[in-house]
């Protein structure tokens, strides 16, 4: 786990590291406590960024979505005070899908949201949780990139902006062209090679 203060070595383009649903399914099926189950549902599902996750209280969680507010009071070592979400564009509001509502509802029947949580440790859980599923490249932004991967099939640019928070339309039709891209491929390849 990095020390305090260091940050986490650069691991390239995230979507590289995108898990599939086969892998997702064994990063989950390695979960033993509700609250890593939730983490890993809300990076890989939602694309929920780590200090959101971290940060997560029940008050944000209200008919049907998760509401992303511009800050909130905290007492974590990293905010002195306040969290502040990392940009405008990260204030909004995530339908909570039926694949995670179970478990959400549930981890947030007893509790006010997450424990106190650094950032560093969430990632050193998400490390510890890949190395039992056996899937070598996983770290929080890569279930981010999952997320993000998935919802491309299905998202204009401007509503997968919306979604995950960014401000750049150029992030979401990056990931909407790598998805087209794949699908456009693999079909000529499948025509070409009947």
């Amino acid at each position: 786990m990095p020390k305090r203060g260091q940050k986490m070595a650069k691991r390239g383009r995230s979507e590289q590291h995108a898990l599939d649903e086969e892998q997702v399914e064994a990063l989950l099926g390695e979960t033993t406590e509700l609250e890593d189950r939730v983490a890993l549902e809300l990076m890989c599902y939602l694309g929920l960024r780590v200090s959101e996750i971290c940060h997560l209280r029940r008050n944000w969680v209200r008919d049907g979505e998760i509401r992303i507010p511009r800050s909130q009071p905290c007492n974590c070592s990293n905010c002195q005070g306040e969290w502040r979400a990392k940009s405008m564009a990260s204030v909004r509001s995530i339908p909570i899908p039926d694949l995670i509502a179970k478990d959400l509802y549930m981890f947030l029947e007893h509790t006010d949201g997450f424990p106190p949580l650094t950032r560093q440790a969430l990632w050193w859980k998400v490390k510890q949780i890949a190395k039992k599923a056996k899937i070598k490249e996983c770290f929080p932004h890569s279930l981010r990139a999952t997320a993000a991967t998935r919802m491309s099939a299905f998202l204009t640019a401007p509503e997968l902006c919306y979604t995950l928070g960014w401000r750049n339309l150029e992030m979401g039709q990056h990931y909407i062209n790598i998805f087209q891209a794949k699908a456009g491929a693999s079909k000529k390849i499948k025509e070409m090679l009947k």
